[in-house]
């Protein structure tokens, strides 16, 4: 099993009548194993990626939306992704982080 951490980003105004947090996943738990040691245990060689290859028993790794974060070197590797025109679409933090929202009293995610 792995644990990801999450970092407090902001407060949210994204439903009506619901104070809510909103927390991000932490870029140090995709970064390779040189620059985060923690991930040696998972062998993470390309920043951007975490390696579930263990918990599913098969090559598996997860990212970001749209590769967003991953190593640039790592990009021959990867699927292009286009819209509807055709145009490649590239990660980026607005759009394509992971996050949590929890509501503020409760402690429920959304």
């Amino acid at each position: 099993m792995r644990n990801i951490d999450y970092d407090f980003e902001a407060d949210c105004d994204c439903f009506d009548e619901l104070t809510t947090y909103t927390y991000t996943v932490s870029h140090f738990d995709f970064m390779n194993m040189t620059l985060n040691p923690r991930n040696t245990i998972y062998d993470i060689n390309v920043t951007g990626l975490s390696n579930t290859t263990a918990l599913l028993g098969a090559n598996s790794f997860i990212s970001m939306g749209h590769y967003f974060g991953v190593n640039k070197e790592a990009e021959t590797s990867m699927p292009v992704i286009v819209d509807k025109e055709g145009r490649r679409i590239e990660g980026n933090f607005n759009d394509d982080v992971s996050y949590i929202g929890v509501e503020a009293f409760t402690g429920a995610t959304l």
